[in-house]
Order: structure tokens, then sequence, then C-alpha cells
């Protein structure tokens, strides 16, 4: 993954494009929504929230395009497990770079991309009345690493409205290497490795009548599965400004437009 999130920086700088050549480049930026799948998602994607997304994109053949981009997006799921209890939320940002297939038909294009890039990794989970950062407490006695790493792959289309102006609906999931974007991973916690404060937090879920005792006979707490990592999905439509090219009018740029 960071073999082909380099290979796609190298590629940006060795096409920028000089005073000769025409431009190239368009920006698009627009809203949508995620889904989350990991520990605590029983049907595999799970209650949408919003997005923001922002994109660079750089033509560099009819068929194959770059494109690098950020997102601000929340994650949020509901614990399936009663016991457990462990429903969280989080707003995060990613940042990535991909190639892009293009599949150009007159107004309309088809497009797959495939990339690399990272994201925050800042789960809450929620108790009643409040919610608990679960990175700052270690809540299963171990480090969250922050950012991980993300590989961005979907489709889409985009319609071109204007010569300069299009609507662009991108849907693609996000794998990743972290098992923690719910907080959730471990199979079995031992309380004995846990903080005051992260016991505070278990108690705080629990919905058993026994409070949790720090080294009470070897205690530990239910997790979730460590050999899934999580991942989430996000579905934006944006608008998109094609700068106008150089050195030829707009209707031999973009032939076919007019017709």
């Amino acid at each position: 993954m960071r073999l082909l999130f380099l290979t796609a920086t190298i590629l940006f700088l060795y096409v920028l494009p000089t005073k000769a050549q025409f431009t190239k480049w368009s920006f698009a930026g627009g809203f949508g929504m995620t889904a989350y799948a990991g520990d605590l998602d029983q049907t595999g994607i799970s209650n949408l929230r919003p997005a923001f997304n922002f994109e660079t994109w750089y033509k560099l053949h009819e068929n194959i395009s770059l494109k690098a981009g950020g997102s601000l997006y929340q994650l949020s799921a509901d614990d399936h497990v009663a016991s457990r209890n462990r429903s969280f939320r989080s707003n995060n940002y990613e940042l990535y770079a991909a190639v892009m297939i293009m599949y150009p038909r007159n107004r309309l294009d088809f497009f797959t991309y495939i990339g690399g890039g990272i994201t925050k990794v800042d789960p809450e989970g929620r108790v009643p009345g409040s919610y608990y950062d679960l990175p700052l407490y270690d809540i299963e006695g171990t480090k969250i690493k922050n950012p991980a790493l993300i590989m961005p792959f979907g489709l889409g289309i985009r319609y071109k409205v204007t010569p300069t102006f299009a609507i662009v609906l991108d849907g693609g999931y996000r794998l990743t290497n972290t098992d923690y974007l719910d907080g959730v991973s471990r199979k079995e916690i031992p309380v004995s490795e846990l903080s005051p404060a992260a016991i505070s937090y278990y108690n705080a879920v629990n919905t058993k009548t026994d409070q949790i005792i720090k080294n009470s006979d070897n205690a530990t707490i239910a997790g979730g599965n460590p050999n899934l990592n999580d991942l989430y999905g996000m579905l934006t439509v944006k608008l998109q400004y094609i700068l106008p090219t150089s050195g030829r009018s707009l209707n031999r740029a973009l032939p076919g437009l007019n017709n």
C-alpha cells in the first residue's frame, strides 16, 4: 500500500504541466455518506453518517487519470451484542491518492479507481449521558495506532454538464490495516491490564449488576475479533470544475458536447 501511494505521488510530480501543455486539471467537492463494517455491526454496513469530500484530478491519458483528495467523515454503530454494549461514534479525516481508469462516453464518463492513503482513528465509546475518548485511555490495555493506512477503491460516473462543469457520483470502500475504527478488537481483555479510567468505562457500559474490580481473579472482558480489520464505505455527489484548456477553443477541446 505504501509503494502504491509513493508511485502515485511520483507520477503527480512527473506529469506537472509546462507552459506548452494544455491544462488537464480539475477540482471536485461535495457531500455524501459513510457506513462502517466491523466488530459492532451485525449486518455488514450500518448507521449512515455524513461526509464531505474534496479531490484534485489530473488527466494523464484519455483513459488514465490520477486523483488526490481528502474527506471529513463520521462513523458510528450500535453494538449488536447487548451484554458487551460498546456502541461508538467517531469524527475522522482521510487523505489519499489513486489511479483512475476512465471509460469516456461523450458527456458521460465511467471510471474505476484504486489507491492508498491514511485515516484518523479516534473512536468514542458511548456511556449513559456521555462519551469516552477510547484511544486516550488505552481502553483494551493496548495503544491504538494512529493514523491507519487505507486502500480506497471503487467506481463512479461523471456527467459533463458544460465543458467546464461536471457532476460526479463516486462510491467506494476503504480497506484498512486497523481493527480499531470502533475501539473494539481483542477477543479477551485482561482486567489486570486496564487503567482505572478504562475500568470506569467498562463499569459504565456494564449491563450486569456486578462492577469490575481491578486484579480480581484474573478476570477478562469479552471483546471482538482481532482477525478481521474494520472497513468503511463512502458515497458522494460532487460538483467538478474542469480548468479551461490553453491554446484552443473549448469546443475543440471537448468535441461532441455540442452535438
